[in-house]
């Protein structure tokens, strides 16, 4: 999967032209699947405009990411050619984070991007890109410059889920209900130890498998880890997330302010104003990283605790519960 960012409607249109010349059925599917080369699609994009920009799309993921277990391919170079040279970036994906991304030393000159797919609309921002640009300077020229220079002034942080959440950071079988960590499928030599099937390896496995020295992270965009506002509150609650009491409260909380601003900005004090002492406990939680999270892998999502065993039970037997407002 790959991401095309054009500067504006018209070479937006020149592209889909030129892509509908080439044979592409653009009207097939949300992300149409077409037999163009890497490298082909690289230089048609830049013959339409030379401004338009082309990202790995989840980068590592396995069966559409560049560096997924199923690609084939294991550098830029080998995706794209002499193409690679037009690839400054590459987004994370929601089963990788910038510091997973460190180990990998070919990546230490790419900048790393984190956006969120359209699946629905509540998926809309679960990842971001957070910049700094003066109102009087934005535009999509400047936020390219932005993420190609790395300048921490105005490329400030990217908001990315914890990778363990992600549907692909463990190797497994989903129909084995079985996962386990890269060494482990060494040992097993790819094979589910159940039924005897290939494993699919995960994102840890494939960073693991072309990591080198851990770079510096100096002079690299930093991230902030969130787990979304709904999941914190039903975790909170020991609902599910598509609970009637989940969206309600949930719906009064981003009414008042918006939801990076109650994960990420809001003060202690505040967060208890707006959202009770219990469930702004729950979000300081997520912001110091004291989650547990049992990883996901082959397709099936993490699984988030906020919460031991203990403070679980003590929740249940005092009948904690938030007040809004």
């Amino acid at each position: 999967h790959i991401l095309l960012y054009a500067p504006n409607i018209s070479a937006a249109k020149r592209l889909n032209q030129a892509l509908s010349d080439w044979g592409a059925n653009l009207k097939s599917d949300g992300r149409p699947i077409m037999g163009l080369h890497c490298a082909e699609l690289v230089k048609l994009c830049k013959d339409v405009d030379q401004q338009i920009e082309i990202v790995p799309a989840h980068a590592w993921t396995p069966h559409f990411g560049v560096f997924g277990s199923l690609s084939g391919f294991d550098s830029l170079e080998e995706a794209f050619g002499d193409q690679a040279r037009h690839i400054f970036a590459i987004e994370t994906g929601l089963s990788s984070d910038p510091k997973m991304n460190w180990q990998v030393p070919q990546l230490e000159n790419i900048a790393l991007i984190s956006n969120s797919d359209a699946h629905s609309l509540r998926k809309l921002g679960r990842e971001a890109n957070v910049f700094s640009i003066p109102e009087g300077q934005l535009s999509y020229q400047a936020v390219m410059q932005a993420i190609k220079s790395g300048d921490r002034k105005q490329f400030l942080y990217t908001i990315e889920f914890f990778p363990e959440e992600g549907k692909y950071h463990l190797d497994g079988h989903a129909d084995c209900k079985f996962s386990c960590l890269p060494a482990e499928t060494k040992r097993l030599e790819g094979r589910c130890p159940i039924c005897g099937k290939r494993i699919l390896r995960g994102v840890l496995s494939r960073v693991d498998e072309l990591a080198g020295s851990i770079q510096s992270d100096t002079d690299r965009t930093p991230f902030k880890s969130i787990i979304p506002l709904e999941e914190i509150i039903a975790d909170n609650f020991g609902v599910g997330p598509a609970s009637k009491k989940v969206l309600t409260t949930y719906e009064k909380l981003v009414a008042v302010k918006p939801e990076f601003y109650l994960l990420i900005d809001a003060t202690e004090p505040e967060l208890i104003s707006l959202a009770g002492e219990d469930l702004a406990k729950a979000i300081l939680k997520v912001r110091t990283g004291k989650v547990s999270i049992q990883p996901g892998y082959d397709g099936i999502f993490g699984k988030i605790s906020l919460y031991s065993d203990e403070e679980k039970q003590f929740k249940k037997a005092t009948k904690a519960q938030p007040t809004l407002f």
